[in-house]
């Protein structure tokens, strides 16, 4: 099941005010985008570039919503005892999120990159869907909004979750990051992206490496062995609080050879992990 708490509970875990509590009320489910609501959920009333979602409030409310997350108490023509209110609606959609991680408690992986972290993330969630159920980033859910919302998808019964974290500027990996609490941190490439804010590609590394400050006690943090960038910059902040593991070229922990396409049947190759070798074939052309 989806996260689902009471009026009283989603108060006490925001520090939220409630302006009426007569009824006992309960949600099951979060969204931020009032097309999506269909019956039951949390409405949190994010700020837009061009819009504020308290214009939604008593749409959302009419059509359902059990309850709806405000920044302001002037909100008319709504039923005051669905509407809870706190100082900055997007840090509490960030707050709840990562409290409800710490609740389900499964195995998360968190994947940050200039360039192929979103393919990264989809093979990663299709090798883990044949081991159970779990959730994923969808669509470029990678950003302040996006990754509450994934987190926020997770159910009681979900074995794992994969998250896509972006970035424009240094700190928003370690915000997006002590969210997700990730056990797995994977960083698949360096580039100039974003270098206009930055400045050069060992700032683009050390903004990525904020990943380690929410990564798990004695987590592994997964880094492309062919980026000499990225792992000089890892050289300089490493300890012993999580294990490095490398891919990539021959000297990586993980290696592949022999790599041979197979036309519509995607790709054979042999993997060398340490000290075995395993002959595989992906569905990947």
């Amino acid at each position: 099941m989806p996260i689902s708490l009471s009026k009283n509970e989603l108060a006490q875990i925001l520090g939220a005010e409630i302006i009426s509590n007569s009824e006992k009320i309960v949600f099951s489910g979060i969204q931020h985008d009032s097309r999506l609501i269909k019956g039951g959920e949390l409405f949190i009333a994010l700020k837009g570039e061009k819009t504020h979602g308290h214009e939604y409030v008593k749409d959302v409310l009419d059509r359902g919503a059990a309850l709806a997350l405000v920044e302001s108490k002037a909100i008319k023509d709504v039923d005051l005892e669905r509407i809870i209110v706190v100082k900055d609606t997007l840090e509490a959609y960030g707050k709840l999120a990562s409290w409800w991680r710490d609740k389900t408690n499964i195995k998360l992986i968190g994947v940050t990159g200039s360039v192929g972290k979103t393919t990264v993330k989809e093979m990663l969630s299709r090798i883990l869907m044949e081991t159970g159920v779990g959730t994923y980033s969808q669509k470029s859910y990678n950003n302040h909004v996006g990754v509450p919302y994934t987190l926020s998808q997770i159910s009681l019964d979900h074995k794992w979750a994969v998250i896509e974290m972006g970035m424009n500027h240094t700190g928003e990996i370690e915000y997006l990051t002590k969210i997700a609490k990730p056990d797995v941190a994977v960083i698949s490439k360096l580039a100039p992206a974003h270098i206009e804010n930055l400045g050069s590609l060992e700032k683009i590394a050390e903004a990525k490496l904020e990943i380690i400050k929410g990564l798990k006690q004695n987590g592994t943090l997964i880094l492309n062995g062919s980026d000499s960038v990225l792992l000089e910059e890892e050289r300089k902040i490493h300890n012993n609080n999580y294990k490095l593991v490398t891919f990539g070229n021959e000297n990586s922990s993980v290696s592949a050879s022999n790599i041979k396409s197979l036309a519509l049947d995607g790709i054979s190759f042999k993997l060398h992990l340490g000290a075995n070798t395993y002959d595989l074939k992906m569905k990947i052309i």
